[in-house]
């Protein structure tokens, strides 16, 4: 994962986990983490580290640094969105 400030990595594990719901994979989500990984940290983000972008996550668009930059990239399309639903 990139280097992020904490409050970045806190909203991309939250969006994740919403949008794994939003989009008909809670079920999924609930029984791999319930039943296929250990309860160590390591593990645990392991695993989240592998759904995530299996699941078009990307951590990179959640990055406060990243959405910074004017440059146009057309698969970082965080930056709009963050801009659309703050005005």
């Amino acid at each position: 994962m990139i280097n992020m400030p904490d409050f970045d990595f806190h909203f991309f594990i939250a969006d994740v986990i919403v949008e794994t719901v939003q989009y008909g994979h809670r079920t999924e989500f609930c029984q791999k983490l319930t039943t296929e990984i250990g309860d160590s940290n390591d593990e645990i983000l392991k695993w989240f580290s592998d759904w995530a972008p299996a699941h078009r996550a990307d951590p990179m668009l959640y990055d406060s640094n990243v959405l910074k930059e004017t440059k146009y990239v057309s698969s970082y399309n965080m930056r709009q969105w963050t801009y659309q639903y703050c005005s």
